[in-house]
């Protein structure tokens, strides 16, 4: 089974808010989900989501990805990054929640359901850009894959509140005017994370690649079938 997007949820916030709850379409049993969260604390004193659950409650399904988690204050303003990752899911989920650490003045969250993710090892590789200037287009640190047609996501916050949208290539699961873009790419070798908009802005870029290896009973169905 070929890696692929089957389903995209999201949601943002209006006004100050502790948690985000995201209704998603209910994913098919042994599918997973990749959650992108972006938050902005005009109090520079944002800690990004603290935990993620969904239908069962259980946080301790979701692995955090620690290699594109970014806390970042520009100007007194915190710019918050977080991925989190669920494989092998049940059939049944109907919503995902995300908690902030300190609260948060601005956040958008967006779920993605995942056909063909291996389970074992999910994650391949991570990058991230900080914080840099730069004009159109703006780009992140470019990220690899050994895989064959494997899942590139990336998340990026900027300090200009313009229309954003990806770059060629890449499909936008969060976009429009605002600070927070998000998007995915299913592609091999190596990809540059990046969006246009706002013409010369300081942004933040963050990726990460998604194992495309059939899992062991994916692998036994399609011997049944041959």
């Amino acid at each position: 089974m070929a890696i692929s997007v089957v389903n995209v949820s999201s949601a943002n916030t209006s006004g100050f808010a502790g948690s985000l709850t995201i209704p998603i379409t209910t994913p098919a049993a042994g599918n997973s989900l990749v959650v992108i969260c972006g938050d902005i604390d005009l109090n520079g004193a944002g800690l990004g989501t603290v935990s993620c659950q969904d239908d069962q409650a259980n946080t301790a399904l979701y692995t955090r990805i620690t290699g594109v988690q970014n806390h970042i204050n520009l100007s007194g303003t915190s710019y918050c990054s977080d991925m989190y990752y669920r494989v092998d899911v049940p059939a049944g989920l109907t919503f995902i929640t995300v908690t902030f650490g300190t609260g948060t003045n601005f956040a958008r969250v967006a779920v993605l359901e995942v056909a063909g993710m291996n389970w074992a090892s999910p994650l391949e590789h991570t990058s991230q850009l900080n914080s840099t200037t730069s004009g159109n287009p703006h780009l992140g640190t470019p990220i690899s894959t050994t895989f064959t047609n494997a899942l590139f996501v990336s998340l990026s916050l900027t300090t200009a509140n313009a229309t954003m949208t990806p770059i060629t290539g890449w499909t936008a699961v969060l976009s429009g005017t605002g600070e927070i873009l998000a998007a995915y790419l299913i592609g091999s070798g190596t990809q540059t994370p990046g969006f246009n908009g706002g013409n010369t802005v300081t942004f933040t870029t963050n990726a990460a690649t998604f194992n495309p290896t059939q899992n062991p009973n994916q692998q036994g169905m399609l011997l049944m079938f041959n």
